[in-house]
This record gives structure tokens, sequence and C-alpha cells, in this order.
């Protein structure tokens, strides 16, 4: 073989060899992205039925008994035998939702609506399956459907008023408020107990102390009570005109393509 034989083949390129025309330049082969598979889902047999609830039955047995992991076998070995039965999609979910592994309890609750889509237990199964995926709490999420308040209703705002005058309006956000009802309540026990004949003059009144009665205690009493009673209707009535903030129902997917 010659030598030269390697360069008998010009370059194509437009910098190797300017006297080629741009048209006559091949275009580089581009391979097509894959298209998405569409996973065909063929019907259970009567008799691949009867073996999967079977094995469903087989796996609530063994769950009652405690042995989770023979029973999640069960329920996988049901789903491989009849993937074309929406019951047994839906059980092999609620197994994985009992775990807390929403994203395959989502996917089985999927399948069950493409085998079934009038079927609603899969349907409403999925849409709390994709809720809880999303991580939203179930607490939170009820509690706000249902009318909840949260932490500013009057109730519990008042509750905390009772315990210690401003605390109320420390936890609606109106802290500065709340410090300055706490503070003058403080200010005006502490000026009650170290005041002569303060305390133990009040006590006198009942017969509880021999100490000479102060009447000059009485404006810290007034002050004291007056912070507190404050505190508590306060309290009460912004807590009544703060608007709860509520969550709007999910709407369950039954608009999927299937």
């Amino acid at each position: 073989m010659n030598e030269h034989d390697t360069d008998a083949t010009p370059d194509a390129t437009p910098e190797a060899n300017p006297d080629v025309p741009l048209a006559e330049i091949p275009e580089p082969h581009e391979e097509s992205a894959p298209e998405a598979e569409v996973v065909e889902i063929t019907p259970a047999t009567p008799a691949e039925i009867e073996r999967a609830e079977f094995l469903i039955r087989q796996a609530h047995l063994l769950r009652q008994r405690g042995q989770n992991t023979e029973a999640s076998r069960s329920l996988e070995e049901a789903a491989k035998i009849a993937p074309g039965h929406a019951a047994t999609q839906i059980a092999v979910g609620d197994s994985y939702a009992a775990r807390s592994r929403w994203d395959k309890a989502r996917a089985c609750y999927e399948l069950a609506m493409r085998v079934d889509p009038t079927n609603r237990e899969a349907e409403s199964k999925y849409g709390e399956a994709v809720l809880k995926e999303k991580g939203m709490d179930e607490a939170l999420l009820l509690h706000s459907i249902d009318g909840g308040t949260g932490a500013a209703s009057p109730k519990a705002a008042t509750m905390l008023s009772v315990l210690l005058p401003g605390l109320g309006q420390i936890v609606m956000g109106q802290t500065r408020k709340g410090v300055l009802l706490m503070v003058t309540w403080a200010l005006a026990i502490i000026m009650i107990n170290l005041m002569p004949g303060g305390f133990n003059g009040l006590m006198s009144l009942f017969g509880a102390s021999r100490e000479e009665f102060n009447p000059g205690v009485l404006l810290p009493c007034f002050v004291a009570v007056a912070a507190h009673m404050g505190s508590i209707f306060d309290a009460a009535s912004q807590a009544k005109r703060a608007q709860p903030v509520r969550i709007e129902r999910p709407v369950p997917p039954v608009d999927k393509p299937f």
C-alpha cells in the first residue's frame, strides 16, 4: 500500500477544502429520540384473576400475623400474575400506601384507572396518593377544609391571655402590644408585693394577715386587673376578626386520558 493513499480521500469540510460548495456537504446524521413506548394492558383471564385474588387474601392473613415481608411478596406476585385486574392493582397500591411509599401506590392506582376508567375507588385513592406524594400535610388540609382557624382561634388566644396577660397577642403576631400588656401587669404585681401594707394588707381584709392595710395598693391592683382583662378581651376580639386561610379541596383526576 502506498503511504500516500491515506491522503487520497479529500476532506469535505469547508475549512479543509474551501472549493467545495456548502450545498454539497452532507449534513451529519441526527438520531431521532426514541418515542415513549405505550405499554398495552392485557385484560386478565378468569384463571389469573382467581389466582391473584387468592394471593391477595393470603397477603391479608400474613399481614394480620405480622408477616409484612411475606405479605408484600404475595401482593407483588399477584400484581405480576394479573396486571390487567383493577382490584389487584388497588390492593397492591394499598400495601404501598400503608408503608408511605406514595410513588409506588400512585403508580398502582393509576394503572387500575387505566384498566377500569370508571373505578371510583381507584380515582379517589389516586388523588390521595398524589397529594401525599407532593408532601401535603393531611391534618392541615382536612382542618382547613373543615373551616379551622389555626392558632388564631378565639378560644386558644383567650386561654393564653388568661394564663398570662399579653401572651394571646404575642401568638397572633402583635408582639409589641403583647409585651406592653405583659410588662404593665408584671410591674403592677411587683408594686403590690413591695409596697408596705400591700399584699399582706390585702390579706388582712380577709383575716389572713395582721398587717395594716395600705389604701395606696389599690392603684397597682386596678392596673393589674385592667391589663389582665384588657388582654383577654382584646385577644378574643382580634382572633374573631382574623380571616382563616383556607385550602381548596383538590379536584379528583377524573379527566385522565385513559
